[in-house]
């Protein structure tokens, strides 16, 4: 294509905005793109902090229900001994048993608990990283590349041409 006719239609196309609303649709698809990624990236990192906080609350509610338990079964075990007229060591050791099976039941439950806040702070802080690393470069509108095609593409018959029309109208070519 000569530099003339690459330089018509460059015109036509400023003149139609083709190149401004091609500019426009790729920098809003990008932008668009990097915005929806982010609000995914937030909502998760939202329900994982919702996650968190019901972790701690129902670990409050298990231990308390354990610890419930725990009386209950003591009671039953008082209850029991007095109904049977027995007291001293082996209600003491009723009594031991059901404290020392309440312990275990409260540290397994506070376990499963810190893994599971654990997980969820992690997932938060991967969300943290990828809310950095989300790219949301917007294009480059490179007038020098189309300048640099529109040379690129000067023919000879070009240059005769501008050299016929600087001779006609009494200039130098």
């Amino acid at each position: 294509m000569s530099i003339y006719a690459t330089a018509v239609t460059s015109g036509i196309e400023a003149l139609a905005g083709i190149k401004a609303d091609q500019a426009y649709d790729q920098a809003y698809n990008v932008t668009y793109a990097a915005e929806a990624q982010r609000a995914n990236i937030r909502n998760a990192m939202h329900a994982a902090e919702l996650n968190v906080t019901a972790v701690r609350q129902d670990k409050v509610l298990t231990n308390t229900m354990i610890g419930m338990k725990q009386d209950e079964a003591e009671a039953a075990a008082k209850v029991a001994a007095a109904t049977a007229g027995v007291e001293g060591g082996s209600v003491d050791d009723i009594i031991y048993e059901t404290e020392k099976n309440e312990s275990l039941a409260i540290n397994s439950a506070n376990r499963r608990a810190e893994q599971s806040i654990e997980s969820q702070l992690a997932q938060i802080g991967s969300g943290m990283s990828s809310l950095l690393a989300v790219n949301d470069d917007l294009p480059e509108i490179s007038y020098i590349d189309n300048l640099l095609g529109a040379v690129s593409s000067f023919e000879l018959d070009d240059a005769r041409i501008g050299e016929a029309f600087a001779a006609w109208s009494g200039g130098e070519a």
